[in-house]
Order: structure tokens, then C-alpha cells, then sequence
């Protein structure tokens, strides 16, 4: 091979090889900035907290609070006093009869889609004493429902997620014309976008229940969280805190 040959092939190959390795690394980095979520996530609630209803706060001898949550668990004490939010699962003191029937957690999405039972599973908190939300009156006519949003962009500025869905409740159970109970607490998904390459997963707990109320008559409380993940090349993951009360008060405490 004659040097001006030898010339040319080496002319052509490194230029091509140059611009080979700039085309990979241009794709690596466009990759990373679009999959790696780790850019901006923006939470909107709505800004209006549901009503009040007149007619249910009043209850009877229900200073003991059930929450339909994980583990058949039950946990006894003495004198009737309020108490602070604690985890439902344990005993928190010597006033205070929890109940835990059914799920404290569950899943609402899982790998983007939404789970088959978002509208049979959710929790409550019920006097002690009672087997049923039938058993009380004065509920709510229908569940308050609080709209909020979750989305999630990329370094680029890309959307790579919305996540709208609604918290859910009814308040104002009543036993006997005293006391304000909880029923129904779910988080349920109305809308949600995810962009290629992402998985995401979403789950409801019930932390905590208590009684903001008296002895004589109870507000029933529970503290709501929703706990999402956002994976792709990284990973995103967060939370957001509801508060929710008998008479129908919601407060949202954290999004991060």
C-alpha cells in the first residue's frame, strides 16, 4: 500500500470515527436528560377545602376509634381521654380501643396502570364498638372530593408524568346524634400520563387516627399519605400528607 493510500484511508477513518463517538455520546446524554427524572416535580391541589356538614358533629360513648386498616389487631385500655396521632397499629394509651380489620396500605397504581380494586379497598374510623358503617347516620350525602396533581418533568423540561387523582371520603357518621366518624378513605386515580421508559407506581396509607374531638363527642381524624416512584434511568420517589376530619376538614399537610 503506497503512502498517499495509506494517507487517504487514515484521512477518511478518523473523521469518521470522530464523528461516530460524537454521535454515541450526543444520544448517551440526550438519553440521560430525557429518562433521568431528577429535574422538577410540581404538585397542585385545589385551593378549596369541602364544606362542612351542619348536622354531624354530635356522637355517642365513642371515644374509642376503629380504622379499617391492616392486621386484625386489637388493643384495649381503661379511662376515656384524647389522645395524639399515633400509628393505628399499636396501643397508644390507656383511653383509647383501636381496631384494625382490613388494609392500612394498598396499592392504587403499579407499573402505570391502576390496580383492579382502587374502588373496593380504602379505610375508615369507626367507634370501637360497631361492626359497620351502617350502623351510624347523618353521613355525608356523597364522598367529599379533593382534586390535586402530581407532574414530573426532565432536565430537558419535558413532562414525563402527570398523576391527577382525587382524595375521597365521607364524613359525619353519627351514633345516636353524637360524634363525627370517617368511612370510605381512598385516594382513587382520574388521569395519568407517563412517558416511554418510566415505570410508575403509587400506594395509599392511613398512618394514624385519632380523636380531635371530646369524649362525650368524638371527631374522628386520619392522617393520609400518598407514596409515589417514578423510575427510569434514577429513580423519584415522594409523598403527600393529607389530613382529614369527621366534619369534613381536609388539610394538605406536605407535598415533596
Amino acid at each position: 500500500m503506497s503512502t498517499t493510500m495509506l494517507s487517504s484511508y487514515w484521512n477518511w477513518i478518523i473523521p469518521s470515527i470522530v464523528v461516530f463517538v460524537l454521535i454515541i455520546i450526543g444520544i448517551l446524554l440526550f438519553l440521560y436528560l430525557t429518562i433521568n427524572p431528577n429535574f422538577e416535580v410540581k404538585h397542585l391541589p385545589t385551593a378549596s377545602s369541602p364544606l362542612l356538614l351542619g348536622t354531624a358533629i354530635p356522637t355517642a360513648n365513642k371515644y374509642a376509634l376503629m380504622s379499617n386498616s391492616d392486621a386484625d389487631t386489637i388493643m384495649a385500655a381503661s379511662a376515656p381521654i384524647n389522645v395524639t396521632a399515633t400509628p393505628s397499629s399499636i396501643i397508644i394509651d390507656e383511653a383509647s380501643i383501636l381496631f384494625n380489620k382490613a388494609k392500612s396500605v394498598w396499592s392504587i397504581i403499579s407499573k402505570n396502570a391502576a390496580t383492579a380494586d382502587i374502588h373496593t379497598i380504602h379505610g375508615n374510623v369507626l367507634p370501637a364498638n360497631i361492626n359497620s358503617p351502617l350502623d351510624l347516620q347523618t353521613w355525608s350525602p356523597s364522598p367529599v372530593s379533593r382534586s390535586s396533581s402530581l407532574t414530573i418533568y426532565s432536565r430537558l423540561g419535558v413532562r414525563v408524568l402527570q398523576f391527577d387523582y382525587d382524595l375521597e371520603f365521607l364524613y359525619g357518621g353519627s351514633l345516636n346524634g353524637r360524634g363525627a366518624y370517617l368511612d370510605g378513605i381512598t385516594v382513587v386515580p382520574s388521569r395519568t400520563t407517563i412517558a416511554w421508559c418510566y415505570v410508575f407506581n403509587a400506594n395509599v396509607e392511613i398512618t394514624s387516627i385519632r380523636n380531635v374531638g371530646t369524649s362525650d363527642d368524638p371527631v374522628a381524624a386520619a392522617h393520609v399519605e400518598l407514596k409515589y416512584q417514578l423510575k427510569a434511568l434514577s429513580r423519584v420517589e415522594g409523598t403527600t400528607s393529607f389530613d382529614i376530619k369527621g366534619d369534613g376538614r381536609v388539610d394538605v399537610l406536605h407535598s415533596k
